[in-house]
């Protein structure tokens, strides 16, 4: 219910004052946009104004309704039962309640059961079965080693018998299963408040509460518009607008009051133009909301324009800082890319800006700003496109670079000045003389430095110096690698130096050829030194190493061979003196194949290598001899008494495999 207070109304300001602060609204809501409060003022090319009335009317409303009641009653044994009383038939606002209630009081048929003292198991929905527990209905539950299984509690049905009901029925609580009822009339009594408004206008629309009854009491200032009058709470007697009647059942309603209230609102018009075409902001109430006839569609096509044009100017800035750091990598790691992009993306801002300016109303655009913003816009291109244009890899910090010892910022220096065609000739002398520079830090290794040294050269002068340096390491390297040994790096010398220096490699190939020699005479692998010895890289060699390797594999096989002739003559079984012999004998062929010693002697051990072998097989054949006639000795004892076992002689398998005479059992 509403108090009786009746709030003052508010007193309108000045035409003037009141156009002012509409202005002031639209301006503060365009700016959202992207416009200042001058430029949009600027942009206005008329303001209309109008005033839109509006009421509302509260009305408290008393509503009466019959209603049927009952509740069980005293249990009897009579079955007898009448109709339920019927509301429609009483008028609720002529009779008294009390008295309603005893005379249409009646024993009636119960209107939850209908009679039959039983009505459906809400659990089980008259089905007799519940869903079970254990299992949520699925019939399954988890395993105790993974997996699932059946229920055990409704043995996997998923149901189980309901235990509140029988057979699907419970007893009738309504009436106690009884069956019947006590029913009677009562009058219901509430009390009900109805808004009603009209016309619905723009500024009705503003006020947000308006058909809300504590917003009749609520503050002015949260009505969004001026109360003109409010008439207070008036008996139903009194006259009310047609429009703003409430709306009432005939037979339950009846009205208690009414409270009218009539507002005025201020609605403007704005209309603004732009060069990209013309538009209106409306604003209404005592606060100015922007209300939904607002046309926005000129400010933002100026907004999407203007970002057009400045995302156009990121973008042309980006194009030009690609540019400039794809001619080189240099640019990139040693220029000035910085300086590049952000003098752009300065100037797409300005560019966004000025945008902004030309797309205003003429009368609108600043002159001074936009040859401002048109100014700094130039600025940051000329710094941008100086820093393009200027610059880059010069010869003076490519030289300065060399001698302070850092490579690596020369050789970027000067790769960067041949790639752009920048003084050729120093970038030629300066890459040679970076070139010398590599080649004298690989003395270390020569394989390295003939690799730096085939490289292309632009100064024949000093691709000869190069190879000066390069045979010089190359025969000090070659000396030492060859007093240590080393087939593999002097072989692979010799592969990287064969095209720069034919004189030296020859040389190189054959040291490789010896270094491989006496490995394979330290570790007596023989064949391996003659194959080494005989190959035409060796014979490359210098003369006198050839001579001492070979005068030290003379050496060896001399020593081989004397130490087996002591063997043989300190042998005391013909077997070892078999050995011994024909180790000699190999020492003999080697050194007769190197150009030392004599067939006769080759000849006369050979004979009597032979003469053992024979003693050695006279000997065999006399031990199978006695071992047979003791297998016999021993088969005929064992014969006579009865053993069951015979003598085998000595056979060959199929297989090639010699078996011994033996003795076995008799097969049964």
């Amino acid at each position: 219910m509403s108090s009786s207070v009746v709030p003052e109304p508010v007193v309108p300001s000045s035409p003037s004052s009141l156009e002012e602060s509409a202005l002031a609204a639209a301006a503060r809501a365009a700016s959202r946009h992207g416009i200042t409060e001058r430029e949009f003022r600027a942009s206005v090319t008329s303001v209309e104004h109008a005033a839109e009335p509006y009421q509302r009317a509260l009305h408290v409303i008393e509503r009466r309704r019959v209603v049927v009641r009952w509740d069980a009653g005293a249990p009897t044994r009579s079955t007898h039962a009448e109709p339920p009383p019927d509301p429609s038939r009483v008028d609720p606002w002529s009779v008294d309640a009390e008295q309603l209630a005893r005379e249409s009081r009646v024993v009636t048929v119960c209107l939850g059961c209908q009679g039959e003292k039983k009505r459906s198991c809400s659990d089980c929905a008259g089905t007799a079965r519940r869903a079970c527990g254990g299992c949520a209905g699925s019939g399954r539950v988890p395993g105790a080693k993974g997996g699932t299984k059946n229920c055990p509690t409704c043995r996997a049905r998923g149901d189980v018998k309901c235990t509140a009901c029988t057979s699907g029925k419970i007893d009738c609580v309504t009436c106690g299963a009884d069956g019947r009822v006590d029913a009677w009339l009562a009058v219901e009594k509430e009390v009900l408040t109805q808004v009603q408004s009209h016309p619905a206008n723009r500024a009705s629309a503003l006020h947000g509460k308006l058909t809300l009854p504590a917003d009749f009491d609520a503050p002015a200032r949260a009505w969004g518009n001026r109360l003109v009058e409010d008439g207070g709470v008036q008996p139903p007697t009194q006259p009310c607008p047609e429009a703003l009647r409430p709306q009432l059942n005939a037979v339950e309603d009846r009205l208690v009051s009414t409270r009218v209230q009539a507002f005025m609102g201020d609605v403007f018009r704005v209309n603004y133009a732009t060069a990209r075409g013309r538009g209106v902001v409306e604003v209404a109430g005592v606060r100015f909301a922007v209300t939904g006839a607002t046309v926005w569609t000129p400010l933002s096509q100026r907004t999407k324009a203007s970002w057009a044009v400045g995302i156009g100017a990121v973008l042309a800035g980006l194009l030009l800082w690609g540019l400039y750091v794809s001619r080189h990598a240099w640019f990139a790691k040693h220029g000035q890319p910085a300086l590049v992009l952000l003098p752009t993306l300065i100037a797409a801002f300005f560019a966004f800006k000025a945008a902004g300016q030309r797309f205003l109303a003429p009368p609108a655009r600043s002159a001074s700003a936009q040859k401002g913003l048109f100014g700094a816009l130039a600025a940051c291109w000329l710094v941008a496109l100086g820093a393009f244009g200027l610059g880059g890899p010069t010869a003076q910090r490519a030289q300065a670079a060399l001698d302070a010892g850092d490579r690596l910022r020369a050789r970027e220096e000067i790769d960067a000045m041949v790639s752009l065609g920048r003084d050729r000739e120093a970038s030629e002398r300066l890459a040679d003389a970076l070139h010398q520079v590599e080649v004298r830090l690989a003395e270390t290794n020569p394989v390295e430095q003939a690799r730096r040294v085939s490289e292309s050269w632009n100064s024949p002068r000093a691709r000869e110096e190069a190879l000066a340096v390069l045979r010089a390491n190359t025969r000090a390297a070659s000396d030492a690698r060859f007093k240590e040994g080393d087939a593999r790096v002097l072989g692979a010398m010799a592969r990287a130096v064969e095209g720069l220096l034919p004189e030296e490699s020859p040389g190189l190939y054959g040291r490789a050829a010896l270094a491989r020699a006496s490995a394979c005479l330290k570790g007596q692998d023989f064949p391996c030194v003659e194959e080494e010895l005989a190959s035409p890289a060796a014979a490359r060699a210098p003369a006198e190493e050839l001579a001492a390797a070979r005068a030290a594999h003379l050496a060896a096989l001399e020593t081989g061979r004397d130490e087996a002739l002591a063997r043989v003559a300190a042998a005391r079984d013909l077997a070892a003196q078999r050995q011994a012999l024909d180790d000699a004998l190999g020492w003999l062929r080697r050194l007769l194949k190197a150009g030392h010693g004599t067939e006769a002697t080759l000849t006369a051990l050979g004979q009597r290598l032979a003469g053992v072998e024979a003693q050695l097989a006279a000997e065999k054949k006399r031990a199978e001899e006695q071992a047979e006639r003791a297998a016999q000795i021993e088969a005929a004892s064992y014969s006579g008494s009865g053993g069951g076992r015979v003598h085998v002689k000595g056979y060959h398998r199929k297989d090639g495999t010699y078996v011994s005479p033996h003795t076995r059992s008799r097969r049964r």
